[in-house]
């Protein structure tokens, strides 16, 4: 949800609407972005650092703190 109100999962937790994704999920998540948007395509070149970390921070719908990680490795 959206509104960030409660939810429940499969097994009955009750989860924030930004909890709904494990860790391990989230993490896969952003890495795929990141490869995603940081790799030459055949229709398109790799994009810069920066527009992949602005695109990752609009974009991604986890955690903000994986953004950060990622980005962080490699500088």
């Amino acid at each position: 949800r959206e509104d960030g109100r409660d939810t429940e999962d499969i097994n009955g937790e009750r989860r924030k609407a930004n909890e709904r994704f494990s860790m391990l999920g989230q993490i896969l998540a952003v890495c795929d972005m990141h490869d995603a948007l940081s790799r030459p395509r055949v229709y398109r070149d790799a994009l810069e650092r920066g527009e992949v970390r602005r695109i990752l921070g609009k974009e991604f719908r986890g955690d903000k703190k994986y953004v950060e990680q990622v980005m962080s490795v490699g500088n």
